[in-house]
This record gives structure tokens, C-alpha cells and sequence, in this order.
């Protein structure tokens, strides 16, 4: 999903293990949402690469929701 620059949200299972580099736009301004299919302990579980975006981001979890400026960190 890299190079889809009006892609605004993105829904994720809990049964993700890993986001390859570059596999989302986080370059994209518009790009500001990610809903996660799991709680937010298995989020920060998931090996996410190193990505990094420019803007703010929200993670919605089964449990709640983390915020991110700038990095999502690992």
C-alpha cells in the first residue's frame, strides 16, 4: 500500500506479526488512521520496521487507542 497516496485508513487482524518497511504511506498526510483487530499489548508486539511518518497517526485497538507523532515506535 506504499504508493496509495488517498489511502486514508487501514484495517489490520490481530493476527499480524510483522509490517515490512514501506508496506504503508505513512508519507501520505491523509493517511492517519490505523485500525488494529487486537488489543494495544499486541500491537506494540508486532515488529513494525522501523516506520516512521511525518504527520500523526492514531492506532485503534480492541482496548483503546495509542498515538503516535512523527515515529511509531517499536
Amino acid at each position: 500500500f506504499h504508493d496509495c497516496d488517498a489511502l486514508t485508513t487501514i484495517h489490520l487482524g490481530s493476527g499480524l506479526r510483522t509490517i515490512e518497511r514501506n508496506a504503508l504511506p505513512l508519507d501520505s498526510p491523509v493517511f492517519t488512521r490505523i485500525y488494529y483487530n487486537g488489543t494495544i499489548a499486541q500491537w506494540k508486539s508486532v515488529d513494525r520496521e522501523d516506520m516512521r511518518a511525518d504527520h500523526p497517526i492514531t492506532v485503534y485497538c480492541t482496548d483503546g487507542r495509542v498515538g503516535y507523532s512523527n515515529i511509531i515506535p517499536v
